[in-house]
């Protein structure tokens, strides 16, 4: 099956928020962290940002491909990974007292995995 264009712009949205933050994560953690007003952890950010740019590459490789079936597990994993993340943000707004950056972070796990509920549902359910 052909991946549609919807498909296509997720993983390319999913690629360019990947690299923003793995890349500010990794290289320039403390400009990060200024920015954000986000609690410094500067070797926490340091794993975590190669970790985001990972999943921004498998993303853009995802973007690269035609069929539906070389990236089905991409979409599932990025289903899991979103939730969790969406879960795990949710949890710390709550219980801990976070900059308000934490909202956005929040909003961004909850965007992709809309984003990625409606590209499986466009590409197995129609």
């Amino acid at each position: 099956m052909e991946i549609k264009t919807t498909t296509k712009y997720t993983f390319l949205i999913n690629f360019l928020i990947g690299i923003f933050f793995g890349f500010s994560m990794l290289v320039i953690p403390e400009m990060y962290f200024d920015l954000t007003g986000w609690l410094e952890e500067l070797y926490l950010a340091r794993v975590v940002g190669p970790f985001f740019m990972a999943i921004a590459i498998g993303a853009l490789l995802a973007f690269r491909e035609s069929d539906w079936e070389r990236v089905e597990i991409f979409v599932y994993m990025n289903v899991i990974l979103n939730f969790l993340g969406l879960v795990g943000s949710v949890w710390s707004m709550l219980i801990m007292t976070l900059p308000v950056m934490g909202w956005a972070y929040t909003g961004i796990w909850a965007f992709l995995l809309l984003l990625y509920f409606y590209v499986y549902y466009v590409q197995k359910m129609k």
